[in-house]
């Protein structure tokens, strides 16, 4: 193991500066996905919350994507040769 691993503990309680730097993104970004109820989370308090290993490895495994299963691509040399491309319908 060399010095960029962190260990976790499975039972510490982590708070959102935590998780965010665990997960390499911003103190905002994980207070708004737990505002949204779009990550796991227990709730200790009427403003606090924590995290645990468990939540964090539920959090990875639902945000797990198969490539396999995603739609394919047509290749930009097809295209150039016409071949015709489906665009998805703007949101």
């Amino acid at each position: 193991m060399n010095g960029d691993e962190t260990v976790i503990d499975p039972h510490q309680l982590l708070d959102c500066g935590d998780v965010a730097g665990l997960l390499k993104v911003s103190r905002k970004w994980v207070e708004d996905k737990v505002a949204g109820d779009e990550i796991p989370y227990t709730r200790i308090g009427p403003r606090l919350v924590r995290f645990t290993r468990d939540d964090l490895d539920a959090l990875y495994s639902t945000g797990k994507h198969d490539p396999a299963r995603l739609p394919r691509r047509t290749p930009v040399a097809q295209i150039a040769k016409g071949a015709s491309v489906r665009r998805r319908k703007a949101a």
